[in-house]
């Protein structure tokens, strides 16, 4: 008896989970292509000849895992957090103006204090690098990061308030989301191998 309560208790956050594991395999599976990708444009470059061979350097399993782990945790439920409470303060209406209210939201309050910050800081210790490395890392690539944020995801966003039913939404935003990690991950690699271009 004891455990059907207990079960029962546990059933609402099943979905949550579920949209979770979704994301965070999206997320691993963007570094993973943009690896791959960078891989091949420098096996290109240094070869001379326009063939390519596939991942010669390997892929950083490690690095695609923090990726996941932010797609599973920020994405799965802080992100989705953040959307219901924009419902609860704007309210749930298709209208331009309240879509409006939450982008703004989205772009000026959950991208620049939240999003951005807690990408680089999470990552960046999953990845094993020190606190002030990490931090370091946040602050070279925090307005590139933000720009592109800026760029992509406000009509996203408006979209999803739009016509993307609330249990939707973080599937929604992870798809979309595929080429923004794509984006995030190429800066990344871009840092660490000026003039790097895909």
């Amino acid at each position: 008896m004891l455990l059907k309560v207990n079960l029962g208790r546990l059933w609402p956050w099943v979905p949550w989970f579920k949209t979770a594991a979704q994301s965070a395999c999206i997320s691993a599976a963007a570094d993973l292509t943009t690896q791959w990708a960078v891989s091949e444009k420098k096996v290109d470059s240094s070869e001379g000849n326009g063939s390519s061979s596939s991942n010669q350097g390997g892929f950083d399993f490690r690095r695609a895992g923090s990726y996941g782990a932010f797609g599973f945790f920020y994405s799965g439920f802080v992100e989705r957090l953040f959307y219901l409470k924009a419902d609860s303060v704007f309210g749930v209406q298709s209208t331009f103006a309240v879509v409006s209210k939450k982008v703004a939201a989205d772009s000026l309050v959950h991208a620049t204090l939240l999003y951005v910050p807690v990408f680089y800081m999470m990552t960046g210790l999953l990845q094993g690098l020190s606190l002030s490395d990490t931090f370091d890392r946040l602050n070279s690539q925090y307005s590139d990061t933000l720009r592109a944020y800026w760029m992509m995801w406000p009509g996203a966003v408006f979209v999803m308030f739009w016509a993307v039913p609330e249990r939707n939404r973080i599937i929604f935003t992870a798809y979309c989301g595929f080429f923004e990690k794509c984006i995030y991950s190429w800066l990344e690699l871009r840092s660490r191998s000026p003039g790097l271009a895909i």
